[in-house]
């Protein structure tokens, strides 16, 4: 049996010891390197002059040769005036990725020794950068669709059964004549908390494109956020990210009943099979939801409905680079910050400036794009 990935050698390529055995100039050219693709010329954020700049020891930054302004290599990126150091910000950098499902920003307040606003601003930070990047185009050949709820955790009420109450059955008698009445004396106080609860509950709606060789899943994840899994979302959603061709899988669900207008659809019935004897299976959809779930209950403790696009976004990124090395998955998320500019929704956070409403459709990062000039 061949050896899985994870276990290899070829993904162990860049530990947390070598990150941190790194000094700080070169911690510095290292996000040189990824910013401006070089570490001996840099791109001025103000005027955007390219040249060798004046390097300034004692400040770690450089003096623009034309406009003479001081500028670092965070400038003008959702690292701009940061509080923490370079180094703890690539250490929460390889936490961030090294955790299969994510990691708390608890857990790294911890260990970075900051407080927990620190620390969840830099990874919401994260989240928005991989966000923005998102490029949707159209999946191809077979593809798996399926929706999933998240938020809203319902609680498990305090007793267990039917309980014989003589006062709750004479004012139940008592208001039959009002149904409003009856159903508010039938809903316990955790009845009611469920029904709050149950108002936040999101459908995340995932489309992946799978192989059609055996064994390499699923090849990219697109992620829509809706209010419930129906035929309106569920329909707009293949149409808008699915070529024409797209040999559509999923399970029964009545919301997907209008797909077979546009596509070739397959169908599993879930009761009774996960995988029908020609193949048709939605599993690679059910995995994406595996990891996400997971992640809900185990780590984070719940989503909310405000910021669950970002989270959603995370874990189809992780799915979509489950095959890369550590060294390859701490650049890549590396260079998407240092390229996506300021942060939108996180600079200046605890001032007031944030997310006012939720995101709901998909997390096509073309949707947030802003005017902001691409350093290379």
């Amino acid at each position: 049996m061949a050896q899985h990935f994870l276990l290899s050698a070829e993904c162990r390529n860049f530990s947390r010891r070598q990150l941190e055995s790194l000094s700080d100039e070169q911690h510095i050219a290292l996000l040189a390197r990824l910013r401006w693709g070089s570490e001996t010329c840099q791109v001025c954020p103000a005027c955007g002059h390219i040249a060798k700049h004046y390097w300034r020891t004692n400040r770690q930054q450089w003096r623009c040769r034309s406009c003479e302004r001081d500028f670092s290599v965070t400038s003008g990126t959702a690292f701009h005036g940061h509080k923490l150091s370079i180094r703890d910000i690539l250490t929460a950098l390889y936490t961030f990725i090294n955790s299969a499902k994510s990691v708390s920003a608890t857990e790294l307040a911890r260990e970075l020794g900051c407080q927990w606003k620190t620390a969840w601003l830099l990874t919401q930070k994260l989240r928005e950068a991989i966000l923005k990047s998102n490029r949707y185009t159209p999946v191809e050949d077979i593809a798996q669709m399926d929706g999933g709820y998240f938020c809203g955790k319902r609680r498990s009420p305090n007793r267990h059964g039917q309980q014989r109450d003589e006062r709750a059955i004479a004012d139940k008698i008592e208001a039959s004549r009002s149904m409003r009445n009856k159903r508010r004396l039938q809903l316990s106080a955790g009845g009611r908390a469920n029904a709050k609860r149950k108002k936040k509950r999101r459908c995340v709606c995932v489309l992946r494109e799978v192989s059609p060789t055996r064994g390499e899943g699923a090849r990219r994840t697109l992620v829509y956020i809706a209010r419930n899994e129906n035929q309106v979302d569920m329909t707009q959603f293949a149409t808008l990210y699915a070529a024409q061709g797209t040999v559509m899988m999923t399970d029964e669900s009545s919301a997907f009943a209008e797909l077979p207008r546009w596509f070739d659809h397959c169908t599993v019935v879930h009761s009774q099979e996960w995988v029908k004897a020609d193949g048709t299976n939605d599993n690679q959809a059910e995995s994406y939801f595996s990891r996400l779930r997971r992640a809900e209950y185990g780590v984070f403790h719940g989503f909310r409905p405000m910021y669950l696009i970002d989270y959603a976004s995370e874990f189809a990124w992780r799915e979509d680079n489950r095959g890369r090395t550590m060294r390859e998955l701490f650049d890549e998320l590396l260079r998407l910050v240092l390229k996506n500019g300021h942060s939108t929704w996180f600079a200046k956070y605890y001032q007031g400036n944030r997310r006012r409403e939720e995101i709901m459709g998909p997390a096509d990062g073309r949707r947030f794009a802003r005017k902001v000039a691409v350093m290379q």
